[in-house]
Parts: structure tokens; sequence; C-alpha cells
């Protein structure tokens, strides 16, 4: 196994607590080496481009954890020198800075789904992401989540729904590292087991219960 501060760790076959029916923790994810404070706006908007262009292959879930962790180990230090490493940015914002220093390949959009104020553990703040989830999750999407100070990629493809935390997991959800969780199919029941995972994450982060949230699917820009 490497340590937390070098790269990813090997595949952990412990599944996240209580999603043993629906959902399979592929790998976890490692702190690098090179500082990452505050980037994960930076990172999901990487990972979020990563994925786009790399859906493409039959051998996607297989290539997703090295292409998460080539987006962590390799991006924050060509873009510390160019924001400010004690701000928490927004992925517009953190978009804008890697667009800038050409970071990113293509011009990306996102269009926010989640254009509400509910606080994240009301019944609204639970059941309009669930709803929006498993209206997108019909075809292939990649979609990045905010709820200050937390910043996740979800999507689907070719059926099966997946989450990428890049944040340290404590248990009982993780084992200290990150989570890569896929379902294993796309039904209602398998993006709830999702979105269960994702509450358990932030309410174990101490994210207060009146923080809004964000749903930002990402797309290439082809105009």
């Amino acid at each position: 196994m490497v340590s937390q501060a070098t790269a990813l760790e090997e595949f952990d076959a412990k599944v996240a607590a209580g999603m043993e029916k629906h959902c399979k923790t592929k790998e976890s994810v490692t702190t690098p080496s090179n500082d990452r404070t505050n980037a994960g706006a930076f990172l999901s908007v990487g990972v979020a481009e990563s994925i786009l262009h790399d859906t493409e292959t039959e051998a996607f879930f297989e290539n997703l954890p090295k292409a998460v962790e080539v987006t962590i180990l390799s991006l924050p230090e060509k873009i510390n020198e160019h924001r400010d490493m004690g701000k928490t940015y927004d992925i517009l914002e953190a978009y804008e800075i890697l667009r800038r220093q050409e970071l990113i390949r293509y011009p990306l959009e996102f269009s926010e789904e989640l254009p509400y104020a509910d606080g994240v553990f009301t019944y609204e703040g639970r059941e309009k992401p669930f709803t929006k989830l498993c209206t997108l999750g019909a075809k292939r999407f990649a979609a990045i989540y905010t709820s200050d100070p937390f910043v996740l990629t979800i999507g689907c493809y070719k059926g099966k729904p997946f989450l990428i935390d890049t944040h340290p997991v404590a248990p009982p959800i993780g084992n200290g590292n990150g989570l890569l969780l896929i379902g294993n199919d796309n039904t209602p029941k398998v993006w709830m087991s999702i979105c269960v995972s994702l509450w358990q994450r932030l309410r174990h982060g101490g994210v207060d219960p009146t923080t809004a949230q964000s749903l930002a699917v990402v797309t290439q820009d082809w105009k």
C-alpha cells in the first residue's frame, strides 16, 4: 500500500458502509505529495474534462482510477502559483484559471441543475438532487456537485452511475482516503444509494444542514 502522500492506493475491495447491494468501491483516492489545499474545484473540473475525453473507450471504468490519479498528482503543481491557496474557489473561477493557463484542452460549459436555495439536508434539498440525477442518468453525463467545502464529481456511463470523492474520507464511510463509487446498474435504487453515500459524506464532514448545494453538468463547448 502506498502512503497517502504519494499516489492512489491499490484497489480497495471493501464496499462503502451501507452500499453493498448497489455500489462497489472501485479504488480509493489518496493525497498527492504536492499541496492541494483548497484545490477541490480545480481537481473536479480537471477530472470532469478527463472523463469527457476518455469515455469513448470500452475500458472506461478500468481507466477511470488512472485518469483521476493523473489529475490529482499533476494538476496542483501546475496551478498553485496561479491561485490563492488560502481561498476556496467555485468551479467557474477554477475553470477560468485553468483555461487561462491552457490546462484545459477544449472549452467547457457548465449547466446548473439545482437553482434552488434549499438546505442540503432538508427534504427538498435531498429530493431534488435525487430526482435530477435519475433524470440525467438516462444518458451519459458528467457533473460537479458542490456543497461547501466539498466538491465531488458525479456521472453515469453505459448505465452505471459513479461518484468520485478526492477528499480524505474517514470511517465509517471510507478508510481515510477518497472514494470512487460505481453503481451496479442505472435504477432509482442505485441512485438513492449514491445519494445516501453523498449525504453521509457531507454529514460526517460537518456540513451545516442549511448549506446550499450545486449540481453543474459539464459539457464540451463546440461553439
